[in-house]
């Protein structure tokens, strides 16, 4: 079956969500480094990736990647992204990349390593996208993936920089319509 592709007028024709709040306020851990997903549950069926903590120096605006492989052994259908971001995030990225990818928790300012595809985006500190009912993105098993961080610090403080995506899944067996990012 050849996958449906949605054009981003399309999909909110037909009744793609996209929300955005603003986030609230974060526990932190012992280091002083945010918890980006603090009180966020892990969805029940998908999975979650977290970039590792980046320091960014006041003043400094910067785009960082950050490189790993989607905790999956079978093919999934995403019906549902979500990600948080850590303060003075201006936005963040999700690609598919290809095998040629840097080794997984690799961060670095030379993005787009391989052929990237992009699949999901978010310019809010907390963000979803919701895909119509009985539609999944697909997302092949340990898919190699990469997450594009531009953040802008206009504090006096170091910012520890990081972001979680959230993948929401269709249950193993469950049907769907396969789509892709346009």
């Amino acid at each position: 079956m050849r996958p449906t592709r949605l054009s981003l007028a399309s999909t909110i024709v037909t009744g793609l969500v996209f929300a955005a709040c603003g986030g609230g306020g974060s526990t932190g851990d012992d280091d002083g480094t945010p918890d980006v997903d603090a009180g966020i549950e892990p969805p029940a069926e998908g999975f979650r990736i977290q970039t590792s903590p980046i320091m960014i120096m006041p003043g400094e605006e910067v785009t960082y990647c950050y490189y790993t492989t989607v905790p999956t052994t079978r093919t999934m259908g995403i019906k549902r992204w979500s990600s948080t971001m850590t303060p003075g995030s201006h936005h963040l990225t999700l690609y598919f990349a290809d095998s040629a990818s840097p080794p997984d928790g690799t961060i670095d300012q030379n993005c787009g390593a391989g052929v990237p595809y992009w699949v999901y985006a978010a310019q809010q500190p907390t963000a979803e996208q919701v895909m119509p009912t009985g539609v999944g993105i697909t997302v092949p098993a340990r898919q190699k993936v990469y997450i594009q961080l531009h953040y802008v610090n206009t504090s006096d403080a170091v910012i520890h920089a990081s972001a979680t995506v959230d993948a929401d899944t269709y249950a193993a067996g469950e049907a769907y319509t396969p789509a892709a990012a346009f």
